[in-house]
């Protein structure tokens, strides 16, 4: 009761102290709840944008990351990683493969380590791979979201989002809210009666516009019309309400940036991927319902991975930004442009005619337009360059198949035209996919074969002028249970595209050590040296060096007879890696041969620099040496060239007498061919070499 006393006597004065009392009153109180409503609002907001963000984040990241898991590409992941982590508030990112292996990381030191974490092993332990938060507090947000290639998981990424900022906001919206609050109750006490009736006026307008506030609307001000402190209070609180609506401009900016990161390619600002898909599916329910037909045109640039190795990625980006100009000036007002990814790109067609023919017709007459157009040279920044490109094309009517069928089809034509010579067009056919379904079934025995063990090395003999064996050359043969021997020709090529090489390679060099070592324990077979081809691919493995001298050393066959024949092609790019791996090879005693010599990327400036020991005439140069001048002429430099570079030389190929005295007199020593024998199995190999060798 003493304090209410004196209250009583306050409210009981004058008018001047009873308005001046409840005008205090009134303003601490709006103000003190409108700072506090607009603080806890202004929390709510901050917390909620700062985990979609981190989500949004995640999310486009995961979605970004496909294509360069599904290559293997370490280095565009983490370009792609990189490209997003510029946020002050991003504390880190991620990108782990399923096994909890780190792949992209803003820190670059924890990339290729396993996370050990307890949140991390929480998500890798999770059976059904979902978009999560996996920490949610006042400092952190962490959001996890699964990386899928169609239904195939194949990790997940990870984004910190740091609440530092928010709280900061917060502390200054408080800190601007109270000064306000004591402010206007320290105006309301000194206040006179003469204006007490233009006060409550003007508290009026400033709790409706605390009203509006409180209930979303973000547009009113506060238009006081007034130069005292109550005119102050309201350019504070308008300066409030602006700094709360360019934030939410800025959240607005954030998602629409992060729609079109989504949704279109950022080099060419074309639609990408996600967005062809839905307007796909729109298209098809369009056509479903007017009857008219569609088509997708499958488009890739002709050789432009040879301007990217020999002119550079900037002169690539160039080109492609360039063909995106000139595909949206061949396509209709309606119709879709998008880049996948690449130097691929789809056009898509709508409300083509009714009639299949008639719709082709015009889809072919749009497709000769674009090979037409991206024909013209090309003037990149300042080197003119000529580029050509081929068109597989598909027409859909309705939703009669499905989007990544159609998308399937279209590609398989745009191989088609490849094959069929570049810079032309193809329309799908229905055989396209009875040989893509060959080639799957291959593949699938490819595999099951050599986990099987049905692939085994046969030995083609390589002689001397007198026809003594001096070597042997390692031919990988697969015999398959239904389909018999299959030619090399029919599946090699198969696995240099599916990465099969890899394994197969390891296991060709490792079988053919072990014989290696065997013949080198028998006095008539330890002279022999045994030659192993080794793909582009396999060479490059970063660990190429250490198979060969693992292979070695398990087996203990000797260096000195082990020759890896390379083929011209390997020199396309990185000749100064290609140059240390074969000169640590070579001083561990391993030899070298160029394989199918003047068929491929000829640079004697390159030549000269390689640690060789051997050149091999390529068998299309030996087949008609006796009645061709110039495969003679060829034949004939290449010998020349071995010996003044202190090379050996061996002619593959050699099937006739002829072939081998030219040969002969033109300087060539060594010889490989059916003139001495087909390749054979390691036992007839053996029994030939020890005919050969019996005293006659």
């Amino acid at each position: 009761m003493r304090f209410v006393d004196p209250l009583l006597d306050l409210a009981c004065g004058t008018i001047r102290r009873q308005l001046a009392l409840v005008f205090a009153l009134a303003t601490g109180l709006v103000m003190f709840g409108f700072g506090y409503g607009v603080v806890q609002h202004q929390s709510a907001f901050l917390m909620e944008q700062s985990k979609n963000n981190a989500e949004d984040l995640a999310h486009m990241l995961a979605v970004g990351s496909t294509a360069w898991l599904v290559a293997n590409d370490m280095a565009g992941l983490q370009m792609e990683l990189r490209s997003i982590a510029r946020n002050p508030s991003l504390k880190y990112a991620m990108v782990l493969g399923r096994d909890g292996r780190v792949y992209a990381s803003n820190e670059v030191g924890d990339i290729g380590l396993m996370v050990s974490d307890p949140v991390s092993l929480r998500l890798l332990a999770s059976t059904v791979p979902k978009a999560a938060v996996l920490v949610d507090d006042a400092n952190l947000v962490d959001a996890a979201e699964p990386v899928f290639a169609g239904s195939r998981h194949l990790g997940w990424v990870r984004i910190g989002w740091g609440r530092a900022s928010l709280h900061e906001n917060l502390r200054d919206v408080s800190r601007r809210g109270y000064l306000l609050g004591a402010a206007a109750i320290a105006i309301a006490v000194l206040l006179s009666m003469l204006i007490a009736a233009g006060l409550t006026r003007s508290l009026r307008k400033l709790m409706l516009v605390a009203d509006a506030v409180h209930k979303g609307e973000r547009s009113v001000r506060a238009g006081l019309g007034r130069s005292d402190e109550i005119g102050a209070l309201g350019v504070s609180i308008n300066g409030m309400l602006d700094a709360l609506a360019a934030s939410e401009r800025d959240r607005v900016a954030t998602e629409e940036e992060i729609r079109s990161l989504a949704f279109y390619d950022a080099l060419t600002r074309l639609p990408n991927r996600r967005m062809l898909v839905e307007r796909l599916r729109h298209a098809m329910l369009a056509s479903a319902r007017s009857g008219r037909t569609g088509a997708l045109l499958f488009i890739d640039l002709d050789n432009f991975k040879t301007l990217n190795d020999t002119r550079g990625h900037d002169m690539g980006d160039l080109l492609l930004q360039q063909v995106s100009q000139r595909l949206l000036g061949c396509v209709r007002e309606g119709d879709t442009v998008s880049r996948l990814g690449g130097d691929e790109f789809v056009v898509m067609l709508e409300a083509l005619a009714q009639a299949v023919p008639e719709a082709a017709a015009q889809a072919e007459a749009i497709g000769r337009k674009i090979l037409t157009a991206l024909a013209v040279p090309y003037e990149l920044a300042g080197q003119r360059h000529q580029s050509t490109s081929s068109i597989g094309i598909t027409l859909f009517v309705g939703s009669e198949h499905r989007i990544d069928e159609l998308m399937k089809r279209a590609d398989l034509a745009m191989y088609e035209a490849k094959t069929a010579g570049r810079n032309t067009l193809r329309f799908f056919d229905p055989h396209m996919q009875t040989v893509v379904s060959a080639r799957a079934a291959l593949e699938h025995d490819l595999r099951e074969g050599l986990q099987l063990g049905q692939f085994e090395l046969y030995y083609q003999s390589q002689r001397d002028m007198n026809g003594r064996i001096t070597g042997a050359e390692a031919l990988l043969r697969w015999t398959h249970p239904e389909r018999g021997l299959v030619p090399p020709n029919d599946f090699i090529p198969l696995t240099e595209d599916t990465g099969l090489i890899i394994p197969l390679g390891r296991w060709v060099l490792e079988t053919a050590c072990t014989q290696l070592a065997a013949w080198g324990r028998e006095e008539q077979a330890a002279h022999l040296s045994v030659a192993v081809n080794i793909s582009v691919r396999q060479f490059r493995q970063n660990d190429f060096v250490e198979q060969v001298l693992l292979a070695l050393a398990s087996s203990g066959a000797d260096p000195r007879h082990l020759k890896l024949e390379l083929t011209e092609s390997l020199l396309m790019d990185d000749v100064e890696a290609i140059i240390e791996k074969m000169t640590t090879l070579k001083r561990h005693g391993v030899c070298f041969s160029l394989d199918d010599f003047g068929t491929g990327y000829s640079s004697l400036s390159y030549l000269k620099r390689l640690p060789l020991d051997q050149l091999k005439i390529d068998r299309s140069f030996v087949r008609d040496v006796t009645v061709d001048a110039n495969d003679a002429a060829i034949a004939s430099t290449i010998v020349a060239l071995a010996h003044h570079m202190g090379l050996d030389v061996i002619a593959e190929g050699v099937e006739t007498a002829a072939q081998a005295d030219f040969l002969i007199s033109v300087g060539c020593c060594a010889f490989q061919g059916y003139l001495y024998g087909p390749p054979v199995p390691v036992a007839q190999f053996e029994q030939m070499l020890l005919s050969l060798q019996a005293p006659a």
